[in-house]
């Protein structure tokens, strides 16, 4: 069996405002605290967008999780707290990353 990762696609939510840059969306900030945390909790190897802060979105994904050694479940649970989320900003799709 290969060894597999669970990633995180960070997606355009239903509330996203195609208007704004990605700073200006509502709860970016919180959303960026949270990586931040997570990071520092070693629960996160890495994250990061796909484009800069200032620009606007084109297509619908936002960014990108590598989680450290969470299952799918724990890493959605993880996910759970993102303000952003709870705003409808972004969306998740935790995937496994066979590598």
């Amino acid at each position: 069996m290969r060894d597999a990762k669970t990633v995180a696609l960070v997606l355009r939510g239903h509330a996203w405002r195609d208007e704004l840059t990605m700073r200006e969306q509502a709860e970016i900030g919180g959303h960026l605290g949270l990586m931040v945390r997570l990071s520092r909790e070693g629960v996160i190897e890495a994250a990061g967008p796909f484009s800069l802060p200032d620009e606007r979105l084109e297509g619908d994904a936002l960014g990108f999780i590598l989680f450290a050694d969470a299952d799918l479940e724990t890493a959605t649970q993880a996910l759970e707290d993102d303000p952003a989320r709870a705003a409808g900003t972004v969306a998740y799709k935790v995937l496994p990353w066979y590598r």
